[in-house]
């Protein structure tokens, strides 16, 4: 029986996000074995690919296709989660419900290639232009604004990065490379829970347009300049707006 002070710490390996998500999953998986009047823990490894088989091949009432790979996988994970955590055997490690969730990724290959009605495409490099162009300004406030959200496209367009990655970067997050430009630490993110942290280069470009470096540099210049005047840009962020400190304001100074 685990005390309630390890039963914290297994339950802050994961994030809010996914310990709500396994628990609606293992909850279906419940009600799955009930109907199948079969034991839900243990699992056998035949019932959870059974299980897979089930919703990755038939449609699901009021569902207009079967459930993504992905989705199955996330499933089979909850399982195996609630199995580790009363330290059994995970199915999900076994050989038969490894080949039921390739079946499934492999069947739903071809749809995956296909685009759907509506879903967003990538931004390409001559649509950012052109956003970066409309973004331009030269006047207060919007000029301010304007060279704080140029660094922050670049950045997430370059780097390949989410939008709450964006939302959560902070100044002295970025520091100068002179061999390859500007190093972004990211604390943490949707694929490193743990925060070991991971640094995104952000090298210079060929064009003043669209170089990251660049635009970075004109956005801790003129935030170092506006704080040094004591005169705050507008905005409510307290990330990306903050004060340049430690690595960010040696360059500054440099």
């Amino acid at each position: 029986m685990l005390s309630e002070r390890l039963t914290g710490l297994v339950g802050d390996s994961r994030s809010e996000r996914t310990r709500r998500a396994y628990a609606a999953d293992w909850r279906r998986w419940e009600a799955w074995c009930a109907q199948q009047g079969t034991s839900s823990l243990p699992a056998a490894p035949i019932q959870v690919a059974e299980y897979v088989a089930q919703y990755g091949t038939t449609v699901e009432h009021g569902r207009s296709k079967p459930h993504a790979a992905a989705t199955l996988q996330r499933w089979v994970a909850a399982i195996d989660a609630v199995h580790r955590a009363h330290r059994l055997p995970p199915p999900g490690a076994d050989e038969v419900v490894r080949n039921a969730l390739a079946g499934a990724r492999r069947r739903q290959a071809p749809a995956r290639q296909t685009a759907m009605p509506g879903q967003a495409q990538p931004l390409s490099l001559p649509d950012l232009r052109l956003m970066l162009t409309a973004t331009a300004s030269t006047t207060w406030p919007r000029g301010v604004i304007a060279t704080r959200d140029t660094a922050l496209l670049l950045a997430g367009f370059v780097g390949g990065r989410r939008r709450s990655e964006l939302v959560d970067a902070r100044i002295a997050d970025f520091s100068w490379h002179a061999h390859d430009g500007f190093h972004w630490v990211i604390p943490v993110s949707k694929t490193d829970q743990e925060g070991h942290g991971h640094t995104v280069v952000l090298p210079r470009g060929q064009h003043t347009l669209t170089c990251t470096a660049c635009a970075l540099t004109r956005w801790i210049q003129l935030r170092a300049t506006l704080a040094a005047a004591a005169a705050a840009p507008p905005g409510h962020d307290d990330t990306f707006m903050a004060q340049s400190t430690g690595s960010a304001q040696t360059l500054v100074d440099t």
